[in-house]
Formats: C-alpha cells, structure tokens, sequence
C-alpha cells in the first residue's frame, strides 16, 4: 500500500513538472524569486503603447523571466550596454510573468527566454541570437546594426544642393571626417532632430575641392554649420565631436538661426517635446548613467513651459523684397542667441534694458501665410486691419495666445511686446473662445493632409463639372432624336417628364439626406 502511494505521488510530479506551464504555477507557488534588477525601463500594459509604440525612438527590448536561471546571468551585460550607449538606444523589458500579454503586441512570436528584439517605428524588427552571446559588445553591435541612418551622405558632386537645396530657413551640419559611416551618435540627432536641422557626413579627403576650398586640408573632423543658401559656413568647429559638445552645438544652432515652422515639425519646436534648449536634450530620463530609480511608468522630467513666438508673412519666399522682413528675422536671431540691447521706454512695466531679461523659455520660428493658407485668415479675426506681416505668441501648454498689438513691425515694437508678456502685462487669450472648430495650433498648419484634403475638394468639383457636362450633352442627344422622331410636341414632353423626375429625386433623395 505504502508503495502504491508513493507510485501515485511520483506519477502526479511527473505530470506537473512534465508540463512547462504546470511546471511554471508550481514553482511561482511554491518558491520565491528574487526580482533581477535593472536600471532600464520596465515596460506594461499600461505604458507600452506611449513609450514604445507611439514614440520615434529606438527600443532595444528584452522579453525575460524572472524564473529563468540563464535570463538572471545576462542581467549585468544588458545593464552595462545600455549605460555604454547612453540613452542614444532605449533599453526596455517585459517580464513576461507578470505581463504576458504584452507579447501579442509584439511584431514576432518569443520562442524562448531571454529574447532581445528591435522595435523602430517604420522600420522592419530584428531580432538578437538566441545563441548569444550576451555580452556588451555583441548588444552594442546589434544596436548600432539595427539604428536606421538619416544622415545625407555628401560628395562635391551633391554638397551645393545639400546646402541650397532644401528649406532656406533650416540650418544644415555637415560633418567632414575620415569615417566611412555615420557614428551612432550622429546618426540618433540627426533621426530625432532631423525635422529641424538637415544632417550630412562628407568623407575629409585632402583632394576634394570642398575641403580644400575651406582651408580644412589635412583635417580629420570638422563641422560646418551652414543657414541660407550660402556655400560659406557661419560656423566651423575642427576635432571629434563628443556627445555634450555635439548637443550644445545643436542647441547655439537652433536658437541662433529661425527655422520655418510645420506640422511636421509642430511637436518638437512649440508642442509637448519642446524645451528652452530648443527642442534639444541630451539629458534623456531613460539614460542608466543619469541614476534613475526604474519603475513601470518610465515617465520622463518636467518640461519647460514653451512660449513660441511666430513670425506670419508672405514675403519670405521674397529674399529681393522684403528688407524690412529681414531685418525682423536677424532681430529674432539675434534675441534668440542672447546678442541684443535696446530701450524698453515703451513697455508698460519697466524702462529697463531687454538685455537684462531672459529669454530662455520662447522660441521664434518663421511661418510663410503663402505655404500655410490656413494660417493667416484665423489670426485675422483676432485683430483688426492687415495680420502681415505680423507677430503671434502661442502658448501651447495653456492653450492660449497673444497677437502682437504694435501697429508697426519695427525691432524696437518687438522688444517691448515680447518684454510685456514676459512681465505678464499682455494678457494671453484663450484658445477655445478663438479657434472654433479648429483643435490646436498645429492643426492650422499646412501638411499631407491639408493638401489631400484640397484635392479631393477639387476633384470633387471637376467631377460634378465633368457629370454636368457628360448630362447635358445625353440630354440634348436624346431630344434630338425625339425632335426627329416626333418632333417639337415630343421634345416638349419629354422635358416635362425630365423634369418631374428631377424634382421627386430631389424631394425624396434630398429629404433623405437632410434627414440623415
């Protein structure tokens, strides 16, 4: 009897442990786990979808199990690749024994634990060796094998049109260098600020007459800065670039030179991804060297309250007329980097110098009314009499502005208005009580969208111009047959019966669609 109860006791062991999922609830039941730390972002339900779907970031991602011997000794090589890479690649992970339905969000099927993948926005996933090995250098090779490039490659064949050829308002870096391929570094600023400066790498090569035309012969690493379609560089910087110099390059460049303003671009210089440095951060939150305690929500700093100051006209595309728009947007230029002073006697608060006022928390961009029809007729209900050019403050995060109320767009009429709201002695306006049917700012700007939506509403009036002209023409062919046939009694009729049946297709069709 005693050995048929332990034959039964065996047999029911062996059926649970044979079973991986069995197997899996008898030892969460009946051990405990230490959890495996780590300073990388823990990943749920709950911030999967903001942090990783709808971001524009790299994510290297780890699907592990806290039961898995082998998932607790690569812990220490993950941690350390992703303090190595700085932030320039997120590392996340999903346990999947308390997440396991994260998986199915997953673009592939997890066969085994740990499983390292890739996961880019518009971009095809790959995914680590299962064999290994799992250590710092293979992790950093990966990430920088599956970090997509969007740096221009630039010859002397291509650079006049990499300098002229884009948006005049967006400055261009083009970086000259004994390199073959864009580092990581360079090409994560040029993917994340890429809808704000244009990015280019140029082999250094002492014959190029580039090269040699800038005096950078027998130079390995250089930066040119370029704004305008200028082929002279306003600024030049020889040596290798680390990732607080690069950062604080971008940073002089961005608020130093105005740039237009899209929808494409809304978010990272005026929306929620704005900050005083203009748009640019290297300290990212989810960077294992800044310290951070790690926790589900993965949630970043506080940003900086960002006033973004417009300047609307049509004669920006018009470099031969419009001084006057010039000098505005070198006094912009000029308030942004810090490089200004003038009399204040005007303001409503103070006489005191702009110079003594800070300035880091607007950013001035160009808006063209040409390229943005949308754009200009808004603002001119708000104020009386011509809005161009003219100057708007929008204050995304309250959701308020202000119009400029000068009568005269003049550098002086700038400086006090700008230091009025600064004081808070120009009261902001509501956006809801003014935009109407209108969302956001960005929503006034012009996109894909905006001229889809244009041509679909020319379309649509071709195609009711070409049905009218294709029924009348049916209709004249039709009572000249009936002319001959039956002549004029009979065209008669047959208009009076056409028009019956139009008039009931209106009065049933049309109530129909009233109704509806």
């Amino acid at each position: 009897e005693e050995c048929a109860v332990k034959f039964q006791q065996a047999a029911k062991a062996y059926e649970t442990l044979g079973e991986p999922d069995r197997r899996r609830i008898y030892d969460q039941a009946s051990a405990e786990f230490e959890p495996i730390p780590s300073s990388t972002v823990s990943l749920t339900e709950e911030n999967f979808k903001r942090r990783v779907l709808d971001s524009n970031d790299v994510w290297l991602i780890q699907v592990y199990s806290e039961l898995e011997p082998f998932c607790r000794s690569v812990a220490p090589s993950w941690d350390e690749a992703a303090l190595q890479l700085g932030g320039l690649v997120k590392f996340g992970r999903i346990n999947v024994d308390k997440h396991k339905s994260l998986l199915k969000k997953l673009p592939m099927r997890i066969r085994g634990y740990p499983t390292v993948l890739s996961l880019v926005q518009d971009e095809k996933s790959d995914v680590f060796p299962l064999a290994g090995p799992y250590t710092v250098p293979s992790l950093s090779r990966f990430a920088d094998k599956v970090f997509p490039n969007a740096v221009e490659t630039v010859t002397d064949e291509t650079v006049e049109s990499f300098i002229g050829g884009k948006s005049e308002n967006m400055p261009k870096i083009l970086l000259l260098t004994k390199k073959s391929q864009p580092s990581l570094l360079y090409r994560y600023v040029a993917r994340k600020y890429g809808s704000m400066i244009s990015f280019g790498q140029m082999f250094a090569s002492n014959n190029s007459p580039f090269v040699n035309r800038n005096g950078l012969k027998n130079t390995a690493n250089a930066v040119l800065v370029f704004h305008g379609k200028s082929e002279t560089p306003r600024m030049v910087l020889k040596g290798t670039m680390n990732k607080e110099k690069l950062f604080n390059l971008l940073i002089q460049v961005r608020k130093s030179m105005l740039i237009r303003l899209t929808r494409e671009n809304y978010e990272d210089v005026c929306g929620e991804n704005a900050q005083s440095s203009g748009g640019l951060d290297y300290n990212d939150p989810d960077d294992p060297s800044r310290n951070n305690k790690n926790s589900d929500s993965g949630d970043g700093e506080a940003k900086d309250d960002i006033i973004c100051v417009a300047l609307i006209s049509d004669q920006l595309n018009k470099r031969n007329d419009s001084g006057s728009i010039q000098a505005i947007e070198q006094h912009l230029s000029r308030l942004a980097s810090g490089s200004f002073e003038t009399d204040l006697s005007k303001s409503k608060t103070s006489n005191k110098k702009l110079s003594e006022r800070r300035f880091g928390n607007i950013q001035f961009v160009l808006v063209s009314s040409t390229e943005n029809p949308h754009f200009v007729p808004f603002w001119a209900k708000q104020v009386e009499g011509s809005v161009d050019p003219t100057l708007v403050a929008m204050y995304e995060k309250k959701e308020r502005f202000i119009m400029f109320d000068g009568k005269e767009l003049t550098p002086s009429s700038v400086d006090v208005w700008l230091a009025d709201i600064q004081n808070g002695e120009t009261e902001f306006e509501s956006v809801n009580s003014a935009l109407g049917d209108v969302v956001s700012f960005k929503e006034l700007l012009a996109s894909d969208v905006n001229r889809s939506l244009w041509k679909r509403i020319t379309s649509i009036e071709t195609s009711l111009l070409f049905y009218m002209a294709v029924g009348a023409a049916t209709v004249c062919a039709v009572a000249s047959v009936i002319y001959r046939h039956l002549g004029a009694t009979g065209v008669v009729i047959f208009i009076m019966v056409f028009s019956m049946a139009l008039e009931g297709y209106s009065f049933f069709f049309g109530d129909a669609r009233k109704r509806r």
